[in-house]
């Protein structure tokens, strides 16, 4: 073989094995990605629940009962009258999924305002 790229002493084409040294890279990437922005059904329907039975003027004890029941982990800020709640999702890949919510309450402790929301974290 000419142009250098075949090793003689060792009998391989240099080359052919750093294509295939950087190849198997991108894949191992794009297999993990591709795994780790899979659906999580259980946690799409939850949070499917939580926008259709959580609205305005339910009180407080219902909207904590809601969360826990799907496995929120949740917390009110009394001094804005705000519950703040996470699930963790899927972390198997790259990109890791997990649900955001955020309900506001009046004075009365009824919700004013609901907002779920996917959030994707990863490196």
């Amino acid at each position: 073989m000419a142009g250098g790229n075949f090793d003689g002493a060792r009998g391989t084409c240099r080359g052919v094995v750093m294509l295939t040294r950087f190849s198997a890279l991108p894949a191992a990437l794009l297999l993990s990605t591709v795994l780790g922005c899979q659906k999580n059904e259980n946690s799409d329907d939850c949070a499917q629940m939580l926008s259709e039975r959580i609205h305005v003027g339910i009180p407080q004890g219902d909207v904590e009962q809601f969360l826990n029941n799907c496995g929120f982990t949740h917390s009110i800020d009394p001094r804005t009258n705000t519950i703040y709640a996470l699930k963790r999702g899927d972390h198997g890949g790259l990109v890791g999924q997990d649900w955001n919510a955020q309900v506001d309450l009046d004075a009365k402790q009824k919700v004013t305002s609901i907002k779920v929301e996917k959030v994707f974290t990863g490196p």
